[in-house]
């Protein structure tokens, strides 16, 4: 119960090498989006804290991957319950394919924020 208080102001979706971020598609040939949906509702809508650096992140998808330093159009669409993560950072690939996207970073860092 406390750790679902918690997460209502402060939420760690990923932290480290080898954990799963998210299933992403391509919306076009280099835009990748990605849904998260928080453990419980956030306080308000969040904010996006992310850890950053040259490959700290990869998109599987059609036999290929992609790596990609951030999230660098942050989120969009954003709600109490969910976002959506967007980049354009060294990606490419056929539009509407979709794929796995995990960290794979030491310091990989995916965190959303609703603190007063």
């Amino acid at each position: 119960m406390k750790l679902a208080r918690c997460q209502r102001y402060y939420y760690v979706h990923v932290n480290g090498s080898g954990q799963h971020v998210s299933l992403g598609a391509l919306y076009n040939p280099t835009y990748l989006v990605a849904e998260v949906r928080f453990p419980v509702e956030m306080r308000s809508v969040p904010s996006l804290i992310e850890g950053t650096g040259t490959n700290y992140y990869r998109f599987y998808r059609d036999d290929s991957s992609d790596d990609f330093n951030n999230w660098s159009d942050g989120i969009s669409r954003a709600t109490k319950v969910s976002t959506n993560l967007e980049t354009s950072l060294n990606i490419s690939g056929t539009a509407g394919y979709g794929g796995i996207i995990e960290a794979i970073n030491s310091a990989s860092l995916i965190a959303f924020s609703s603190e007063l």
